[in-house]
């Protein structure tokens, strides 16, 4: 809408055109998340908190975005603030135990990987290698000096 237009709109009619932009974006977020473009449905469930901040259906439609592009921190963020805005919701509070135990097992999964990448073995021969290092470092700079 052309700036004159938008500015000339009165409150009701600016309040309307919002409500209305609100529910045209978040069906457009649901139908881009059903053709699994999540980038997208990011982009209009955002738009719609724009004109609507306390939104909760936007709110969860991010957290099935960003859960979908494997994102389980702002996903779980998206989801809390939706339950902070519908509490009384339980499809909401089962979705946030079914992500917090997602999360909790990528998080053990990743740990144990990485305990496994640097085991005390392989930190006493990484520190073994270091310390050989240094002491031909030294003798190289020694020799350059002498010579």
């Amino acid at each position: 809408m052309p700036k004159p237009q938008k500015d000339a709109l009165t409150p009701e009619l600016q309040k309307k055109r919002d409500e209305i932009l609100n529910i045209l974006n978040l069906n457009v977020s649901m139908c881009m998340l059903k053709k699994n473009m999540p980038h997208d449905t990011i982009k209009h469930a955002l738009e719609a908190i724009t004109y609507e901040k306390n939104n909760p259906k936007a709110y969860y439609r991010l957290f099935m975005a960003y859960r979908v592009i494997n994102d389980l921190d702002r996903a779980k963020e998206n989801l809390e603030m939706a339950i902070q805005l519908e509490p009384n919701d339980k499809n909401m509070r089962m979705e946030h135990k079914k992500l917090s135990a997602e999360k909790s097992s990528k998080e053990k999964e990743w740990y144990s990987k990485m305990s496994g990448f640097y085991g005390k073995d392989k930190l006493t021969k990484i520190e073994s290698r270091d310390e050989e290092e240094t002491l031909l470092r030294e003798k190289v700079k020694r020799q350059i000096f002498e010579n």
